[in-house]
């Protein structure tokens, strides 16, 4: 079974697995690739619970070491909170306007390797120009702005003949990349022993 996670994450998981093998003898990639080959192990929804609170402490401990980074990432999530707000209200209005629905959603099933993509680092005339003449050439737009620490982070499907998104580009730090990868993973974990479970409720 091929990785099923991020690369960012199989980053992280390479880091945790030196004290992951060297306290239970097994490793996070392999319980994550392939659970059903440990379904029958004494006690291994303990393990993975177990090595979930231990992996989840050895994150920890690396964003308290980066103070500065952490700080940065705070800075450049508010800045992009104050962009979204303004792309938010002029997409609102443009839409009303224009009569084109928009909606609120998380996901909406596509082919998303079709999407064009923009990313957006502020709400210049350029680019608000370019929002109005997104509305006017969609049947539907869809608001996926996620929130980050108490900040929006702005996302919009613009849905038509072609799909274009636009999202407000929070900068690459190496702090968020830890967070959203430490999410995936317990994430995969949670999975992992749910899968375990079935098994062993099917037998």
């Amino acid at each position: 079974m091929a990785n099923i996670w991020s690369d960012d994450a199989d980053v992280l998981i390479k880091r945790l697995d030196k004290d992951i093998v060297a306290k239970y003898k097994l490793s996070l990639s392999d319980i994550l690739s392939n659970p059903e080959k440990f379904a029958l192990q004494p006690n291994i929804l303990n393990t993975i619970s177990n090595m979930k609170e231990d992996a989840d402490k050895s994150i920890a401990e690396m964003l308290d070491g980066m103070e500065e980074e952490r700080k940065k990432l705070d800075d450049d999530a508010s800045k992009c909170n104050a962009i979204t707000s303004q792309l938010a209200q002029a997409i609102s209005l443009e839409a009303k306007q224009s009569k084109i629905p928009l909606i609120k959603l998380d996901n909406f099933v596509r082919d998303e390797s079709k999407d064009e993509v923009i990313y957006v680092k502020n709400a210049s005339g350029d680019i608000m120009h370019l929002v109005e003449r997104l509305v006017d050439a969609s049947l539907l737009v869809a608001d996926m702005t996620s929130t980050y620490n108490g900040n929006l982070i702005g996302e919009w499907l613009f849905s038509g003949s072609k799909n274009y998104v636009v999202r407000v580009s929070l900068d690459q730090n190496p702090a968020l990349n830890i967070e959203s990868s430490a999410t995936e993973i317990d994430a995969l974990l949670d999975a992992a022993s749910d899968y375990i479970k079935s098994i062993k409720a099917g037998k």
